[in-house]
């Protein structure tokens, strides 16, 4: 058997530069409860201006409704939850 190269991200929207790409399951499907925790907060944590923050939020937004859709409701609430302290965060500096 010949090992397969894993399908490549298609490559980014210039007009879209803080979109993260979704990672796929092992069966290949989108793994949007990855991408939340595992991409998408750390990104969000990253972020020390409010500068750049609606652009990562608007370029990220279908993909975190997603997200969201296949969440508990516990990890939603948690999500938006950190989501909001960001903003308060960085409206008080």
């Amino acid at each position: 058997m010949v090992p397969r190269d894993p399908p490549a991200d298609p490559p980014p929207d210039p007009e879209r530069r803080y979109a993260i790409p979704v990672p796929n399951d092992r069966h290949g499907k989108p793994d949007l409860r990855s991408w939340a925790g595992g991409k998408f907060l750390p990104a969000l944590r990253q972020f020390n201006s409010t500068g750049d923050l609606p652009y990562f939020m608007g370029d990220n937004a279908e993909t975190l409704e997603a997200a969201k859709a296949v969440m508990t409701a516990a990890d939603r609430k948690a999500l938006e939850a950190e989501i909001a302290a960001k903003w308060e965060a960085l409206k008080a500096q």
